[in-house]
């Protein structure tokens, strides 16, 4: 039996012993999800495949002939800006010998020249320059038909405010009914009025799926983050809410704090983005999108933060500031401001490092049985653990679907 084989026998065994409505019956992942490099290796081919996966936002390429390189799922891609203003999103690779295109961030661009035999493209992707293609000075013409068919490949992809999300496989559902049940819950949310500030990177040593799985609980405010803690209402404590394969709750805040996380340094406080709800004036909500997506809405900032696969044992957390509105994001005078609540979230992930490293070590032993759930709280992480199993042999909402 082969490698792949085995990875899919374990995680059928998996879906059929614990694929039940018993809280108390339900187990993680088997240990192999988190500590095997055949199993990541796979994961990369098929979860990242399968699922709209986050590979970057428009406002990586703000302007016209922008280009940024990116890498989702083992794959290289592009996300391009082109010339009318329009987002691409290409494999990025020549259509002649398959050599990559681009290794770093490109500006004010007219075309993508493969560095290997020249072949050239425009930014909407169609070939434009094929030199010496029928002999040395005997360019050719190219016709209008192959400017497209010996174009670069396109990648499915689908935007929501500033995300820009891919499948791969080009199999998934429709990206409107995948991301429906969370953009929903953010509904009162004006993201419309919001501008992405710094963005902040943290390594966390450990498996992305058990940070992923920490940033949806609750349970462990009291113990990891104590300050965190007493800014919750009680009332509100609770499990998140499972919404198809994502995760959401609403919390409110108490005490001085008008976000519950962030305070207000020196004489300036951050702004509200225009349009808000009442609902969340006073309140946060907290999301997951699968397989790797963490959200936070409060009064004044809203977080996307992704969990990128580093190794089987390591990932890096990109976390994306977007404030009320652009003033808020950029400008000196809420600098302050934006330097304290940045500095708070770092204080809160240095507290989770240790915490999800532990729990990576804690894979390693073979006795450990994927744990036992917490019947109020972990309803969430048992949804996350199956539907990672699901999108592993294609099944459930992974089915292959035709487009």
């Amino acid at each position: 039996m082969d490698q792949r084989q085995k990875i899919d026998d374990l995680i059928q065994r998996y879906r059929s012993a614990y694929g039940v409505t018993s809280t108390e019956q339900t187990r993680g992942l088997p240990n192999e999800a988190f500590v095997s490099q055949t199993y990541f290796e796979e994961e990369q081919k098929r979860l990242f495949a399968r699922s709209w996966v986050f590979a970057g936002t428009r406002s990586d390429v703000p302007e016209k002939g922008d280009i940024k390189p990116v890498s989702v799922g083992g794959r290289s891609l592009l996300i391009v800006r082109d010339q009318s203003n329009k987002v691409h999103v290409f494999n990025n690779v020549c259509r002649h010998r398959g050599a990559q295109l681009v290794t770093c961030e490109l500006k004010g661009r007219r075309t993508i020249t493969c560095p290997y035999h020249r072949w050239t493209y425009d930014l909407a992707g169609e070939l434009r320059v094929r030199p010496h293609f029928e002999g040395h000075e005997n360019h050719g013409n190219i016709e209008k038909e192959d400017r497209q068919k010996f174009g670069l490949l396109p990648v499915r992809f689908a935007t929501w405010h500033d995300w820009i999300f891919i499948n791969l496989d080009g199999k998934a559902l429709e990206f409107d009914s995948f991301i429906e049940p969370i953009r929903s819950r953010y509904s009162g949310y004006p993201l419309e009025n919001c501008h992405r500030g710094n963005v902040a990177f943290f390594e966390f040593q450990s498996n992305f799926k058990l940070v992923l799985d920490n940033w949806a609980d609750n349970y462990h405010l009291f113990a990891v983050h104590p300050a965190l803690d007493q800014t919750m209402a009680n009332e509100d404590r609770k499990s998140l809410e499972n919404v198809g394969p994502h995760a959401f709750c609403r919390y409110g805040f108490i005490g001085d704090s008008d976000t519950g996380i962030e305070l207000t340094r020196g004489d300036v406080a951050l702004p509200r983005a225009e349009g808000m709800s009442e609902a969340y004036q006073r309140s946060g909500g907290l999301g997951t999108i699968f397989p790797n997506i963490g959200l936070f809405a409060s009064p004044t900032c809203f977080l996307f933060i992704n969990m990128r696969p580093l190794a089987v044992d390591k990932c890096q957390m990109e976390v994306h500031f977007y404030y009320g509105s652009k003033e808020a994001a950029v400008d000196d005078k809420y600098a302050e401001a934006r330097q304290a609540l940045e500095a708070q979230w770092a204080n809160l992930n240095e507290e989770d490092m240790t915490i999800c490293h532990r729990t990576q070590v804690g894979r390693s032993c073979d006795d450990f049985d994927g744990g036992h759930f917490a019947p109020f709280w972990d309803l969430a992480q048992i949804n996350l653990h199956r539907q990672w199993a699901d999108a592993m042999v294609g099944e459930g909402l992974f089915s292959a679907v035709d487009q």
